[in-house]
């Protein structure tokens, strides 16, 4: 989804050493180039330009994923040759898949055409790399001592643990690290959604509550919010804050499920208070399905 994109984007732009330290270890960071390819309208959510101990420089494009796609290992193969012709020397390119939250039934490596007509020979291999989150540990992360990286603790084998979520927090207090901490609640959000550790999402929510004031000013907050927001406003809705803001979350639900819009405009009408309508378009935008966001919406008790 765009959102999440546009927050790693950001994540990566703040400390692309981070990334390649994750990812390549033994890389060093040369520069950062503007995302979108010149010689088209593709867009890849990191380029960039590094040094490899042994092959020289090289331009590293990660992509990040929340969800299982189709044709990802595809992707990665045109923005490869995008870029290639887009440098003026040709560098090598080397893709790499990071993908945020479990999923067992990922591409694995390389794509592999077959030659037409001749089965066992290749017409084409193409060779990436898969970053697993939930392979690494927290210490893997940690040991990397790279702030930018403590907001993906939550994604890690045993990152969902509550003192692991609090040693985050606590890690990215104050008014500097506002927009990690953020992005550290979003991922944590979103981990514990799609592994249906409701109390502890229950629990994060309410964490989330005290933290509020601090969170909802950082941009990773506001992204997320304007998203479903312009969803609403797209279609015309200005009928005043509360009222648009409520045909913006309805629309963000019909636009993913449709089957939802009677329980989304029963449920999401009876609620006015604008900061729980902004609450929930975070809370509808990491709904991984269906049932995921149906529970949202009938947890939903309406307030004044």
């Amino acid at each position: 989804m765009k959102e999440w994109d546009t927050m790693m984007s950001a994540l990566v732009g703040s400390n692309p050493q981070a990334f390649l330290d994750l990812a390549l270890p033994g890389c060093r960071f040369i520069k950062h180039h503007r995302n979108k390819l010149a010689i088209s309208e593709r867009q890849p959510d990191a380029i960039i330009e590094a040094r490899h101990p042994v092959y020289k420089q090289f331009l590293f494009n990660p992509e990040f994923q929340t969800d299982k796609q189709d044709y990802i290992p595809e992707r990665l193969l045109l923005y490869n040759i995008l870029l290639r012709w887009q440098f003026e020397h040709k560098l090598p390119v080397r893709s790499e898949v990071i993908y945020l939250i479990k999923n067992e039934k990922i591409e694995q490596p390389p794509l592999c055409w077959p030659m037409l007509g001749e089965p066992n020979k290749d017409m084409m291999l193409f060779e990436y790399g898969n970053t697993a989150m939930w392979k690494k540990s927290p210490d893997d992360l940690l040991d990397l001592k790279h702030m930018e990286l403590i907001p993906l603790l939550p994604l890690t084998d045993g990152g969902m643990e509550r003192e692991v979520v609090e040693y985050m927090f606590a890690r990215l207090a104050g008014k500097r690290y506002r927009q990690l901490a953020t992005m550290g609640f979003l991922f944590a959000a979103l981990a514990f959604r799609r592994s249906r550790r409701y109390s502890d999402q229950e629990w994060l929510e309410r964490r989330f509550s005290y933290m509020h004031d601090i969170l909802r000013e950082s941009p990773a907050y506001q992204w997320i919010l304007n998203e479903g927001i312009e969803e609403g406003i797209q279609q015309g809705i200005q009928q005043g804050m509360q009222q648009g803001m409520q045909q913006a979350v309805i629309n963000m639900v019909v636009a993913r499920f449709p089957e939802l819009e009677s329980l989304a405009r029963a449920r999401i009408t009876a609620v006015s208070n604008v900061e729980r309508l902004q609450h929930l378009i975070i809370d509808l935008t990491i709904s991984h399905n269906q049932e995921e966001m149906e529970r949202v919406l009938l947890s939903l008790d309406g307030d004044a």
